[in-house]
């Protein structure tokens, strides 16, 4: 996805491609029932969380890919090159971990969500109601 600015159709020449998939994210949380304040707390916990996991990713990939070799003796212009492939992969891993796990953990509170909500309806249901 292309990160530079466009015209989009909120009519703001000035808007990345993403910020205008993002608004139309929000807006579409909005008109499925979530209020504002909530998706604002979602978003402030999400962005804490996702921004420690790129910091770890990045802390490793220097820790781990590019200082052995500049401690090999690699020449910085050497490192950029050979690393910009290694970055790319591990980029693509990454995404798709953080995905994966997202998507697990979203799966378990669906369902303890649901196994709740199941149980408060029994508990309050007279005989024969349910």
């Amino acid at each position: 996805m292309s990160v530079r600015a466009s015209s989009n159709p909120f009519g703001c020449a000035g808007l990345r491609e993403d910020d205008v998939e993002f608004i139309r994210l929000l807006t579409e949380c909005t008109q499925l029932g979530a209020s504002v304040a909530g998706m604002e707390r979602v978003l402030r916990v999400f962005g804490h969380s996702v921004r420690r996991c790129v910091d770890t990713m990045r802390d490793l990939f220097r820790g781990e890919v590019e200082e052995p070799m500049l401690n090999a003796g690699l020449s910085y212009r050497h490192l950029l090159e050979i690393s910009a492939a290694k970055r790319m992969s591990l980029q693509r891993v990454g995404f798709r971990m953080l995905f994966l796990l997202r998507r697990r953990m979203l799966e378990e509170a669906v369902f303890d969500n649901i196994v709740g909500r199941l149980q408060d309806a029994l508990s309050r249901a007279r005989p024969g109601t349910w």
